[in-house]
């Protein structure tokens, strides 16, 4: 009876290692559409901020004595452009900041299914080698009488 007890649990252990591992693998997927998505974030928020600089470089070099006699030494000091950066930064910082809290939950989720799998697989091996020495035992109380 104790055999198939064990033999029980083992499959359960098995089993539930099995779903962690599933879960970590899906986990894991989702980091890896996270971290591309925060990439393509990036990406367009320096495409934006560059077309701004050669907009607003354009438009410097186009009227410079204009900005001199203002007293810019460079474009990035017209607060037009100043405007325009504060405005694209804005702009993607929710979403840069929402797939960071988004990174955070699956680094946590990741952690702790790890550290549950590692406890059923320290379980399951236990409850293996309790399996194999009852099978033994059996078996040579058999052979003892």
């Amino acid at each position: 009876m104790a055999i198939s007890g064990h033999n029980a649990t083992l499959l359960s252990l098995t089993q539930r290692c099995n779903e962690l591992q599933e879960r970590m693998m899906q986990l894991q997927s989702q980091k890896s559409l996270m971290l591309f998505s925060q990439q393509d974030q990036g990406s367009l928020k320096l495409s934006e901020m560059s077309e701004a600089r050669r907009y607003y470089k354009d438009l410097f070099e186009s009227n410079n004595e204009y900005y001199k006699d203002l007293g810019y030494v460079s474009y990035t000091e017209i607060p037009d452009f100043e405007e325009q950066v504060d405005i694209i930064t804005a702009k993607y910082q929710d979403k840069i900041e929402e797939l960071a809290a988004w990174e955070n939950q699956i680094d946590a989720e990741l952690t702790t299914s790890s550290a549950e799998y590692n406890e059923a697989k320290t379980y399951k091996e236990s409850f293996k080698q309790m399996l194999t020495t009852n099978i033994q035992n059996d078996f040579n109380y058999g052979l003892n009488q």
